[in-house]
Formats: C-alpha cells, structure tokens, sequence
C-alpha cells in the first residue's frame, strides 16, 4: 500500500502505508509551510500484481498561525526623555503583510525604528502585526515619560545679614524628589531634616538640589551674609582729665560698618 500526496505546488511525495490493524493501513505525514490543496491518490496492489488506484481524497492547509511581534523599544521604565525610539520586529511562517503600531492618538503604520514625542505622563504602546493570510497579532508595553524637576525651596537662611554665623538650613521639597542635598560653601551635603551649619564670615550661599528616580535636576540658591564683628568706636573728646569748663565737646570717630 502506498499513497501519493500532491503538494498544492505540483510536487509530489509519496508514503508507504504500514499494515496497523486488521486491513487498516496507515502513515505519518508532516504537512509543509505550504497553504493550499493536497491531493491524495491510494494504491493497493495483491499478490498477483492487480493494482487499484481508484481511491481519491484532498485536504486544505489554511495558514492559522499568528505572526509574532516583539517590542524592542520603549521599555516598561520611566524616561526622562519625551522622544522615545519605537523598534519593533515581526515575523510569520509565511509572510508579514503590515506592522503598525498605536502612539498614542493612532495607528501609525511601521517600517522602520522611529522616534516618536510623547507627553509628561504614561503611556501604553500596542504594536501590532498580521500577515498575508490575515492573521493578527499585538503585544503591548507601558512606560512613563517623566520630564517634570521635582520642587525645592529653601526656607531658611534667607536673603539677609546675620550676627550669628550658625544657621539653621531648612529645605522643603516635592514628594517626587528622589535625593536631596546642598552645597554649603566647600562640599555637597546630604539633606534629611533641618541642620545647624557654621558658615563664614562674610558672604555665604547656599544652593539646594533635588533629583527624581528620572534624573530630573532642580536647584535653587540664596546668598547671605554672617557679621559676628561690632563696629569700632573712640571718643577722642573729653580725654580723661580734669576740665574746668563745664561745657566740653564730645567728638566720636566710628568704623564706617557703624549703623
């Protein structure tokens, strides 16, 4: 027993039929990347060589395997760059028709890597992919786009003279804000909660930074000034002695920082 099957493309394969059961025969017959008809044609022959090649039978092969869709990028991660490269990748066991992907407003037909502007906030792309036979397929990734400097304010010391030169550094910032630190005149110092700092004499300023999980940079400065020096001050008239004139001139001099 045998049996020839013609692909839809002309060729032919034939397989021999095994006796199974009683007068049952069978074979094993693995069916090709090829859509379209299959015709069978049977023999069976007997010992005295009578051939019978009256059987008939066909079958179709439809395409139903979906194509695959890969995003490569963007990833499931927050960017603080609104201009996200789209890559994409699709295939199929017998041919991608189109890839387009959702952007956010619409479809938009893809070919190849391209970069798209997307706003503060998240996003969900769909990429999706069919093929000739009309198959569909989609993946999807949701990122975040993350464009916004969280806050920082500085409340204290603020833009004025002190007498002291142990200032209290007081900062607030936005619940966003990943690290806080600020400069305090020689090195960057981490921020936690308010802190007593001894500054110069003089002139001093302060910048404060906070930084979000994105990498968003915000920053903020006060200048002030510590004057712990008094003013000096002689009395040259009356000198110390004894007058005898009632009336004496009192003459001053003062350093010109005298208020």
């Amino acid at each position: 027993m045998r049996a020839n099957v013609t692909f839809s493309n002309g060729t032919v394969q034939t397989l021999s039929l095994a006796n199974a059961v009683g007068n049952k025969y069978n074979s094993s017959f693995t069916v090709p990347e090829l859509l379209g008809r299959y015709n069978v044609s049977f023999f069976a022959n007997d010992t005295s060589n009578n051939l019978n090649n009256t059987e008939r039978t066909n079958f179709t092969v439809f395409d139903v395997r979906l194509p695959t869709i890969i995003t490569y990028s963007p990833t499931n991660t927050t960017s603080n760059n609104a201009t996200q490269l789209v890559n994409l990748s699709a295939s199929d066991n017998i041919a991608v028709d189109k890839t387009f992907f959702f952007n956010g407003t619409g479809n938009q037909t893809y070919t190849i890597p391209v970069y798209i502007t997307y706003s503060h906030g998240s996003h969900t792309l769909i990429a999706y992919a069919n093929d000739s036979s009309g198959n569909l397929n989609s993946t999807s990734v949701t990122f975040s786009v993350d464009i916004v400097a969280p806050l920082i304010q500085i409340v204290s010391p603020a833009n004025t003279t002190y007498n002291n030169r142990t200032q209290l550094v007081n900062l607030t910032n936005s619940s966003d804000a990943a690290n806080v630190w600020f400069f305090n005149g020689t090195a960057n110092v981490t921020y936690t909660a308010p802190v007593l700092v001894v500054f110069n004499e003089g002139s001093n300023t302060i910048i404060a930074y906070a930084n979000d999980s994105a990498g968003n940079l915000n920053s903020t400065s006060v200048t002030f000034s510590t004057d712990t020096i008094a003013p000096l001050i002689t009395i040259v008239s009356p000198a110390n002695q004894t007058y005898n004139n009632r009336t004496q001139l009192v003459n001053l001099t003062n350093s010109s920082d005298a208020a």
